[in-house]
């Protein structure tokens, strides 16, 4: 009997560990922040297997990860406990809720899931064709046109490489090629940037854009964790049940919650995009829905308390196809960077063979009234051939406020109110795209 015995055991442990290795897809939230669904693995209590690499995921210093855990490589629920790590799971609803405290989350995201996608090439294309026969037969003053615009791709590993061409052709005239554009680019992902090799535009955020070729640095706030990339706007509603509250930013669910009846206030709402309405559904447990569209508006130049956002690019201005206009060469960098009580400080420097541009600003959030920064940018034209005389230094300085996403749902009065808005103040302002264009015809720094 005693080898059926083990016979039987053996079998049972199978059995136990085809249990364990049961996956089922959730909705996560962590902190109070909807994170959307994950694949989990579940044990045969029906508990979810929480491990090492799903902690670094979540954002826990590699320091905090040391636990102890079982053969399967699942942390022990008693040691996450002592850790202070909540994890409550809902078979019926299929969600997973996690609280994890502040002082054990690190300042970056690890990119443990990132991958580099698979290698590819593609082709795409648009053609347009017009022809104009005139009113009647007589009328001489046809036309044709051909436009052809094709875009060339290849992805091999962490690279991304595209061609632009574009072939016009007139009636009366030659045909013409030209490239609108043509670049590398790839991630990095240990500065949490973006490099930039051929054609390419400059960040916004400080200057306005200039075309160039050459070569950039850009960091790129969407690898960081979504409570460092901006300051999230306040979203105030109202409840009349316990409700389902889903928010959308172009047709895409970027939050998703649960409230009590009564007024609420959603203060970790991240937007994706930094600008477009954002589409907020109140779901009443009648099935009832409240929906209402809230304008959305962020400040790109602020940043939270240690965090940095740079960008640099060397190249040659590049003027659009058909300009005739000189190609000097172009520099740019900016840097902003976070200090305690939501300020952010920040300047950078712009320029060509014939122009220099200097600026330095602070920013404040503002919470749910928004935000409100003021800069003061200096530009010089060292070049005799490029002012008039007296006209060499110019000044010119900003102020900038805005209300992004300041919402209030119906409330039992009936009151509905939603604003944004973004305002400049301007004076003496040239920038580096009018002055590198106007070089042609000398009308620099007037």
């Amino acid at each position: 009997m005693k080898p059926t015995f083990h016979i039987a055991i053996m079998s049972l442990s199978l059995l136990v560990n085809g249990a364990r290795a049961e996956t089922n897809n959730v909705y996560l939230i962590i902190n109070d922040n909807f994170k959307g669904e994950l694949a989990v693995n579940l044990g045969l209590d029906g508990q979810p297997c929480i491990n090492a690499p799903l902690l670094r995921e979540w954002g826990i210093r590699d320091a905090a990860i040391v636990m102890e855990t079982t053969p399967e490589g699942c942390i022990l629920p008693d040691v996450l406990s002592a850790r202070k790590i909540g994890v409550f799971y809902e078979p019926i609803a299929q969600l997973l809720t996690v609280d994890i405290p502040a002082g054990m989350l690190g300042d970056s995201k690890l990119a443990g899931r990132w991958d580099d996608g698979i290698n590819a090439a593609f082709v795409n294309y648009q053609f347009n064709y017009g022809h104009y026969a005139g009113e009647n037969y007589r009328d001489t003053q046809r036309h044709e046109s051909l436009y052809a615009d094709i875009t060339t791709g290849v992805n091999v590993g962490p690279w991304r490489l595209r061609y632009q061409p574009v072939y016009q052709k007139e009636i009366w005239g030659n045909p013409t090629w030209h490239t609108e554009r043509a670049l590398a680019y790839r991630d990095i992902k240990a500065w949490r940037a973006t490099l930039t090799l051929g054609d390419s535009v400059t960040p916004s955020v400080l200057f306005d854009n200039v075309r160039f070729r050459g070569i950039s640095l850009v960091s790129d706030s969407r690898m960081l964790p979504d409570g460092l990339r901006q300051f999230s706007p306040w979203v105030r509603g109202f409840a009349r049940s316990n409700a389902e509250v889903r928010v959308r930013q172009n047709g895409e669910i970027i939050y998703q919650t649960f409230v009590s009846p009564g007024a609420f206030v959603l203060k970790d709402v991240y937007p994706p995009a930094l600008e477009g309405d954002l589409t907020v559904t109140i779901r009443e447990s009648d099935s009832t829905e409240t929906e209402r569209k809230i304008p959305y508006s962020s400040m790109p130049n602020l940043v939270y308390a240690g965090q940095w956002r740079y960008d640099a690019s060397v190249g040659k201005y590049q003027p659009y196809y058909g300009m005739e206009e000189e190609q000097p060469g172009f520099a740019q960098a900016s840097v902003s960077y976070g200090l305690p009580g939501k300020v952010t400080l920040y300047g950078g420097f712009q320029g060509a063979d014939i122009y220099r541009s200097a600026a330095v600003g602070i920013g404040k959030s503002l919470n749910q009234w928004g935000a409100i920064s003021a800069d003061y940018t200096f530009f010089v034209c060292p070049s005799a051939k490029a002012f008039s005389a007296g006209h060499r230094r110019h000044g010119a300085y900003a102020l900038r406020q805005g209300f992004p996403g300041l919402g209030v749902f119906p409330q039992p009065d009936g009151a509905i109110l939603s604003a944004a808005a973004l305002s400049y103040v301007w004076h003496g302002d040239r920038s580096a795209e009018h002055l590198l264009v106007g070089l042609g015809r000398r009308h620099f720094c007037r």
